[in-house]
Formats: C-alpha cells, structure tokens, sequence
C-alpha cells in the first residue's frame, strides 16, 4: 500500500492502522539501531576470512565459505537435513494440539481460567535454562539409568499396545508410528505450544456465536461447523502460528546447527565461516516460511 492509498482509506480504517504501526513501531526502531548493521557486518564476514594480527583485516574469498558448507562440511548437511526433517515432523503437532487445546479451552466448563493457566505456563517456564533442561532431560535420563539396571519398565504407557489398538483400526502404518512419536513427546508439545494456543484461542473468541447457532438450525454436525465455520475463520492466525513455530524450530537454543554456528564462532573462531553458515541457515528458514505462506494462502482463497 503506498502513501496515497492509505489517505484514500476511511479515516476508521486510517486510525486502525496507525495504531497497528505505533505498536510495531519500537521494534522497527530497535531492528534499525541494533540488528540490522551487525547484519549487513556479519554478511560482508561471510565472504571473507578474518584474521587477528593486532587488528581485525578480511581475506576475500568469494563464495568458498558456501561452497565448503555444502560440498566440505558433512556434518552441516547431515545437521541441516535432520533440523528440516525434525521441523516437518513437529510442526503439523504442534498446530493440530494447539488448536484442539484452543477448542477445548473455548468450551464452556468449570475451572476454564485455570486451565487455561495451566496451559500457557509453558510460556513463562521456557525461557532462561528450562529449555536446556528439558532438552537434557537430566531427571529422565537418571531414572531411565537407574531402571535398565534393575530391568523395570519406565515408559509412561504401552506403545505396542497403543500400535496394536491402531492396526486392528485399519490405520496405515505410517500415521501410527506418527501417533506413538506424537505421544511419546508430549512434553516438547505442551512446552512449544503456549503461544499458538493463546493465538488459537483469541481467533476462536472473535467467532461470532450466530454463525455456530445458525448452522445448527439448518442441522450441521459439530464436525462440519469446524470444517466450514471455525477452520476457515482461523486461517489467517494459522499462518501466524505457522511462520512462529517453524522460526521456534528453527531458531532455539537447543537446536543442533544453531550449537554448530555458535561452536564455530566462539571455539573455532572461524567467523567468516560460522557468518555463512548462518546466512545459509537464514535464507532456508526464508525458503520454509514463504512455502507455508504460500500454501496457507491458497487455502484461505479456496475459502474466500
């Protein structure tokens, strides 16, 4: 939209929008002051090689920093590969149980604000040392330690019982072993999922009852108003659920190429290197997200 569009706009619309760009706008003015300079530094960085002899000098060397990540370095690839991998698994999880948590917590029942605490805890409890932790899993690891050596079982349930219940239910193979990974990580779940339940949750609110009241008059089933009714009118904040949890993914502390960058710049100090590591790592997550905005808007228009 350029400036005369804008000024076209009833002065509602206008209004609305301005508010929209002053509640974005200390992030723009702190992208511009802090990040975006180191940025543009840290891509010069990943075509040259820096050397320290008293003072920082850079070695042009083209794009062989990028050719070495992905015709040298074998661990990058095989890292990248299951970092794609492992985001293609968890993601679809992730959206599918913060909708349904979002659905449920939307219902009306006794106790609702404390479930909904309950569920966005995971939130305030994932920054600082808790995602190490749970990465670590320092406590399970100890019990599991503990247990192998006196041969007791310390699963949380009975995967080959829950498979064969699925098998004797026709279902593929495939989406069964889905099913038992989605279970048997139920912890990772519920901690990456506070966020995009509260956006589900907020989308879910802002549905007029009418449209639920009038599809029950002309006798929808529960299903077909999710499918017609709340799927479609929850779209746009699926996408922003979408592009949040692959960056999350992508981008957290505990994910290996981000360990491998770091170890590169900081006990390696191969800057130049670790730079385009990095700026790889950035265009594929770029690659990633406009595959899922394109593919989430081409539902919303199949809707419209």
């Amino acid at each position: 939209m350029n400036f005369f569009d804008f000024w076209k706009q009833s002065r509602l619309v206008r209004k609305r929008e301005l508010k929209g760009l002053i509640f974005v706008l200390p992030f723009i003015i702190g992208f511009f002051a802090f990040i975006f300079f180191p940025m543009m530094q840290s891509f010069i960085y990943s075509f040259n090689d820096l050397k320290f002899d008293g003072k920082v000098s850079l070695e042009f060397m083209g794009i062989e920093n990028y050719k070495r990540a992905f015709t040298v370095d074998t661990d990058f690839r095989k890292l990248l590969l299951d970092s794609l991998s492992s985001m293609t698994v968890n993601v679809p999880i992730i959206l599918i149980f913060s909708m349904l948590v979002a659905v449920f917590l939307n219902g009306k029942f006794p106790g609702q604000p404390v479930f909904q605490i309950i569920f966005f805890i995971p939130v305030i409890v994932s920054a600082g040392i808790m995602p190490n932790l749970i990465s670590d899993d320092i406590i399970r690891r100890t019990i599991i330690n503990a247990a192998s050596a006196t041969g007791e079982d310390t699963s949380l349930f009975n995967a080959s019982l829950v498979g064969d219940l699925f098998m004797r239910m026709g279902l593929p193979n495939g989406f069964i072993e889905y099913i038992i990974y989605a279970i048997t990580n139920i912890l990772e779940v519920i901690n990456s999922s506070g966020i995009q339940i509260l956006v589900f949750l907020i989308a879910l609110k802002a549905i007029p009852r009418s449209l639920y009241e009038a599809s029950q008059i002309e006798g929808a089933t529960a299903w077909e108003s999710f499918w017609k009714i709340t799927f479609p009118m929850v779209l746009p904040q699926t996408l922003v659920n979408v592009v949040y949890t692959v960056i999350d993914a992508f981008s957290n502390n505990v994910n290996p190429v981000m360990q491998t960058i770091t170890d590169y710049n900081f006990s390696s100090f191969q800057f130049g290197y670790a730079a385009s590591l990095a700026w790889t790592y950035f265009f594929i997550i770029i690659a990633v997200l406009c595959f899922f905005v394109l593919l989430i808007k081409q539902l919303m228009k199949h809707y419209n």
